[in-house]
């Protein structure tokens, strides 16, 4: 009896670590680059399919990707070309999952453009990735020297920045979303001041802001293509039924606009189906408002 225990206790192990090594070990980092896999985290916790591991800053993954720890990253994408240099061509790209999500937020009204920032100290995470290149080259395209004619103070993570900046009554502080809107949920005097995607579109330089991709080692998509093709397709599905399913009824209180302070649904918006009358299905599209400039005029009741 004691051996037939024995050996199902085994059995049971056996199989226990035969599912943990055909898990798919994937990492990204906590914001906007990891924000579209909570869905699929939430249903995916009990780790059979799939190991998530969250990081807060990008060197934290880049180790275990080049050894081969990890076989899927959402990683920024100046971190993906450095990688696959590196490796000498390991790695590669599966989709792009973040595009523009940076803000400039100050705790007043003085800044509104790019060419305000000149002689202003700024908060920021992400030196030597996307965050640092971004914001360097739209300083310089607006004619402000990144090293003499701005103070940019580097933090190890968002979370610093924040701090940095209700501790700085003067200060600015570069932030991604959703760290934006945690911002202005603990200090009300806290407002977006520039949006840098709409900035980069203003150069009309021809491009996008790219933040984020999603990467994986090529020897295990060699081996494994159904697994990254099922990874992309489940991770897609999963979020746009999540969304889809936030009826308006089941929205995030409103809060006072940063603005404008009138009463305003800081975190999203519902824009319906004109065609209602004809059958077609009510549709909602989930927004900030009054989060950045282009909802801003378009939403903001002030």
């Amino acid at each position: 009896m004691k051996k037939l225990i024995s050996l199902a206790l085994a059995l049971v192990l056996m199989l226990s670590a035969c599912a943990l090594a055909d898990a798919v070990n994937v990492a990204a980092l906590n914001g906007p680059t990891g924000m579209g896999m909570v869905k699929l985290m939430k249903d995916e916790e009990n780790g059979e399919k799939y190991t998530f591991t969250l990081a807060g800053a990008p060197d934290m993954i880049a180790p275990r990707l080049v050894k081969g720890e990890l076989d899927i990253a959402c990683v920024p994408a100046n971190l993906a070309s450095v990688l696959y240099n590196n490796t000498n061509g390991k790695l590669a790209v599966l989709a792009v999952n973040t595009l523009g999500v940076l803000y400039i937020v100050e705790r007043g009204e003085t800044v509104n453009t790019i060419a305000d920032l000149k002689g202003r100290t700024v908060y920021a995470a992400g030196q030597g990735s996307t965050p640092e290149y971004a914001l360097r080259f739209l300083l310089t395209q607006n004619g402000i020297d990144p090293d003499k004619d701005v103070d940019i103070r580097w933090k190890s993570e968002h979370a610093e920045c924040l701090t940095a900046l209700i501790g700085d009554a003067s200060g600015l502080a570069m932030l991604p979303q959703p760290f934006v809107t945690v911002a202005q949920t603990k200090k009300d005097d806290i407002r977006i001041a520039v949006d840098m995607t709409e900035e980069w579109e203003s150069l009309e330089t021809d491009s996008r802001m790219v933040t984020g991709v999603v990467v994986a080692r090529k020897a295990w998509l060699q081996e494994n293509p159904e697994a990254a093709d099922a990874f992309l397709s489940k991770r897609r599905i999963r979020e746009r039924e999540y969304i889809r399913s936030r009826r308006p009824d089941r929205r995030i209180r409103d809060r006072s606009c940063r603005r404008c302070r009138k009463s305003a649904a800081v975190l999203q918006y519902s824009v319906h189906n004109r065609r209602r009358n004809e059958g077609a299905a009510e549709r909602l599209s989930e927004r900030a408002v009054c989060a950045g400039s282009r909802f801003r005029r378009r939403q903001c009741p002030g």
